[in-house]
């Protein structure tokens, strides 16, 4: 369920052409109930958003937006299959620690 943001310029060379952007609404990602959810938000930190960013491609009533959206983006790499693979696996990666992360927040504080 990835949207996946490429640039090009006419066949000329540029840097930014290896740049791969995806976002995904977070309620299509296959985490394990609301914990998981909450969790994935957390790890997710400045990536994830309650609307869909404006470059996404995607319309403000497109998709679930009922968690979200995750955006993530990476140029490291020479070839933009090579940038795409990373955002994969990294998702994949956050998908599989909000799965088995448990967050424990106090119901109330102790002074």
């Amino acid at each position: 369920p990835l949207v996946v943001r490429t640039i090009d310029y006419l066949g000329e060379k540029h840097p930014v052409t290896a740049k791969r952007t995806a976002v995904v609404p977070v309620a299509r990602l296959p985490l394990h109930g609301p914990d998981a959810i909450h969790a994935f938000k957390l790890l997710a930190g400045s990536r994830w958003t309650p609307h869909p960013p404006s470059d996404a491609g995607i319309g403000p009533n497109e998709g679930k937006a009922s968690h979200g959206y995750f955006k993530i983006s990476c140029e490291d790499f020479p070839q933009p299959g090579m940038n795409l693979k990373w955002i994969s696996d990294t998702i994949d990666r956050l998908i599989e620690e909000a799965n088995v992360s448990t967050f424990v927040f106090p119901s109330h504080s102790v002074l």
